[in-house]
């Protein structure tokens, strides 16, 4: 797990979205966990996309359950728009 997309990704959720779990690792599910509700999960897809400058499928997020899935979408989702953003370049 990106340590650094964990932290930013923490910080979101206990700052704009108001979770108040303890303790967020990897295993906590998004809703029965940390207690997100479908206007909280559009919510923080926004605040997502705009702070990490990606673009989350909605395929991606119907298998995002945990905090861990929603690490993993996000990273790779950077990873993505890096490789792009190379191969634009090169062009």
């Amino acid at each position: 797990m990106s340590t650094e997309v964990a932290e930013k990704l923490e910080k979101i959720l206990r700052g704009e979205l108001a979770v108040s779990a303890n303790e967020i690792t990897r295993d906590k599910l998004l809703i029965d966990d940390l207690g997100l509700d479908s206007v909280g999960f559009a919510l923080g897809l926004v605040l997502i996309e705009e702070q990490f400058g990606v673009t989350l499928t909605e395929d991606q997020l119907l298998v995002c359950d945990s905090f861990g899935d929603l690490v993993d979408i996000v990273s790779a989702g950077q990873a993505t728009a890096s490789s792009e953003a190379t191969s634009a370049l090169a062009e």
